[in-house]
């Protein structure tokens, strides 16, 4: 899931530059899904040290720092959505970007899952 995370950072940054051009509000309403992708990049490369460090297996850092990110990215939405004045965009947008961050953290950790441990 490694090069999936960094196509959807890809997909993402053309998406939000694209948006820069005439629309900065939508612009920086795409950079909290960047949030989990970027750290679930680190947290591939981090994971088996960090759990040398501390008294885990590398699947539970692993899970952790995405968990952590995924905490961090709706609180980030949430910052990022007061930008929109409808209360009905402002909660599709969280709506929307809640549900994608979230189903994107439960397909990294599943994966990452059968990868420790497989069948």
């Amino acid at each position: 899931m490694l090069a999936e995370c960094v196509i959807i950072c890809a997909l993402m940054y053309f998406i939000g530059a694209g948006y820069a051009v005439t629309k900065r509000k939508y612009a920086v309403a795409v950079i909290p899904l960047l949030i989990l992708p970027t750290v679930n990049i680190i947290a591939y490369f981090v994971a088996g040290p960090l759990a040398d460090i501390f008294p885990m297996p590398p699947f539970t850092a692993y899970a952790a720092i995405d968990i952590i990110a995924l905490i961090g990215t709706g609180v980030a939405v949430s910052f990022t959505s007061l930008k929109f004045r409808s209360k009905r965009i402002r909660a599709i947008y969280v709506g929307i970007s809640l549900t994608f961050e979230i189903l994107l953290a439960a397909i990294l950790i599943y994966d990452m899952f059968g990868t420790y441990y497989p069948a």
